[in-house]
């Protein structure tokens, strides 16, 4: 009897061993074959993936899908890829692998069409990378489906178009690429100069006319050149303005040419009056002048370019031979009582100063500057009488302010 109870033990004791060493060996070929997950807080799943020819299956996360079609653009490539489970994944990217050398990560699973340059068969493998939907943290994978596809080659014959802006007076040209189909392009300029960027800027060093040169390449492979004719003509213009300012024999000149003034290899501007020429521009373009007699002179400036190209304008300018009777008023920041006055006419050989306050003055021709002390602030009319010495007389007023 106590014999027979031992090996009852014993019988069931064996039992459980094999039954725990079965459940071992099914857990560890389930690791083995399911890739590992894990979530933003690194808690590690275990899938299981049913694999077919279009669609893979990960447990209850994700089916992987794609399907491929031909047409004359090429292969249009659908990704039906669906989450299972959306409270606990989301899809960040695709990553697709063409089988051809060539990748692409497209964000959502929107059709779209890749060209393969030979027809024959490719292995294509879709990769969905996912994340979790709070944290965006990714979570490992891979999630993946392959399919072997037949693909057919189409011919892309691009167009060759462009337009041309003019830069920097004409002398820089701007190609702007109309082109269709393309991926590589290939300009000639013309003068010797090539380029392969898409939209080019070329500067030329001489006027003239130029034969410009474009061929594109499609992905295919295939060509397409154009030939169009391009003018270069510097567009060198010289502008001059002249302003009245308060002394009738003084005026400023306001240089507003329409020139690259770092291209340019001489300047000249001539008051006409045979005392004074200006040869280097100055940087504000401002240039004052006092003639020293009446009369109408002939103010040019001219420009010439390092291309060899001259622009010019002239202007004439008039100054009165009559008496002018003119000045200016200054205050001093030292003495806001005292006022400097400026004599400012001409062809006259005295002066009869009236200050306004009851003062008066009498000066000659020789005194240019007269200063005059107020009492108390205010305003008030001042007034100077020109005389010419053979009874020719002319007045001038003006209101200044005492403060």
């Amino acid at each position: 009897m106590k014999k027979n109870f031992y090996s009852l033990i014993t019988l069931c004791l064996l039992s459980l061993s094999l039954f725990f060493t079965a459940c071992s060996k099914e857990k560890q070929l389930l690791l083995t074959d399911s890739p590992k997950i894990s979530n933003a807080t690194e808690t590690a799943k275990t899938v299981s993936a049913l694999k077919t020819e279009t669609a893979t299956t990960y447990g209850k996360i994700i089916t992987v899908a794609f399907s491929s079609t031909n047409n004359s653009s090429g292969t249009i490539f659908t990704n039906s890829s669906v989450i299972i489970d959306k409270k606990n994944y989301d899809i960040d990217s695709y990553d697709w692998d063409f089988g051809d050398g060539k990748t692409e990560t497209r964000p959502d699973n929107t059709p779209f069409t890749h060209i393969y340059l030979a027809s024959k068969n490719y292995n294509v493998k879709l990769t969905a990378n996912l994340v979790d939907p709070l944290t965006r943290a990714p979570i490992d994978g891979p999630f993946i489906s392959t399919k072997r596809i037949t693909a057919t080659a189409i011919d892309i014959i691009p167009t060759a178009s462009f337009t041309v802006n003019y830069l920097s007076n004409g002398v820089i040209a701007s190609f702007n690429n109309t082109s269709t189909n393309g991926v590589k392009y290939k300009w000639y300029f013309g003068d010797g100069d090539t380029s392969i960027i898409e939209n080019p800027i070329h500067k030329y060093k001489k006027d003239g006319d130029y034969a410009v040169e474009l061929t594109v390449t499609s992905i295919t492979g295939h060509k397409t050149t154009i030939t169009n004719p391009v003018t270069i003509k510097e567009n060198l213009i010289a502008k001059l303005e002249v302003l009245n300012l308060l002394d009738p024999f003084k005026k400023e000149f306001k240089d507003l040419s329409l020139v690259d003034y770092n291209a340019i290899s001489s300047y000249s501007l001539d008051f006409g009056d045979r005392t004074t020429r200006i040869t280097g521009r100055a940087s504000d373009s401002r240039y004052e002048h006092l003639y020293q007699d009446g009369g109408d002179y002939t103010a040019t400036l001219t420009i010439t370019s390092i291309r060899g190209n001259t622009s010019s304008i002239t202007k004439t300018i008039s100054i009165p031979y009559d008496l002018v009777a003119q000045f200016g008023a200054y205050g001093s920041s030292f003495d806001p009582t005292l006022i400097q006055f400026i004599n400012l006419s001409h062809n006259a050989t005295s002066f009869t100063w009236d200050f306004g306050d009851g003062s008066t003055s009498t000066s000659t021709s020789t005194e240019i500057f007269t200063d005059h002390y107020y009492s108390r602030p205010g305003k008030y009319i001042v007034t100077l009488v020109a005389s010419d010495g053979k009874g020719g007389t002319k007045t001038y007023s003006h209101e200044i302010v005492v403060k």
